[in-house]
């Protein structure tokens, strides 16, 4: 093969690639539609035709979904990142360990550069979507339980009216 049909090839995939992704993107935000009521929004202006979307169902298949989407579109990911990162990081290491010998600076630099990088990357990535997707596994999850709690009380509230009354 020429380099010419390989970069097809590559292209072609690339392409591919792309549209299994959006497929992918598509077919997960689905479930989440389904959990979202539209209502017309109340507003001076007696012709406005407007519509809000919000989320009014806090319930168990919610939260069981996103805690799904989190291991899914988290955890995994940080994974398969990881073991990559340490994989290069190793690979890096071992360069580094037989070059110093050798004494060439500027090119063990740069190999120090790309851990540092890696390191700083893996780093970044893991707490900045690791804080977004706990605190949104934390807000569901919370209101799902000051619900059950609120239920809890409701309840014990009328069985306690209700042996007053009998009283």
């Amino acid at each position: 093969m020429d380099k010419s049909n390989r970069q097809m090839l590559s292209s072609k995939e690339s392409k591919r690639n792309v549209y299994v992704v959006a497929l992918i993107s598509l077919i997960t935000t689905m479930p989440t539609l389904l959990f979202f009521k539209t209502e017309k929004i109340n507003s001076p202006n007696a012709e406005s035709n407007m519509k809000s979307c919000t989320n009014h169902d806090h319930s168990l298949a919610l939260a069981l979904f996103r805690t799904l989407r989190f291991v899914c579109f988290y955890l995994i990911p940080v994974s398969i990142i990881f073991f990559s990162y340490c994989h290069v990081y190793n690979k890096l290491r071992r360069h580094i360990k037989t070059r110093s010998k050798n004494t060439i600076n500027p090119i063990v630099e740069r190999e120090r550069k790309a851990q540092k990088l890696i390191t700083a990357l893996g780093f970044v990535f893991t707490v900045t979507w690791g804080s977004y997707h706990a605190s949104k596994l934390y807000v569901n999850w919370r209101r799902i339980i000051n619900e059950n709690k609120m239920e809890n009380r409701n309840a014990f509230r009328k069985k306690r009216l209700d042996r007053k009354v009998r009283k």
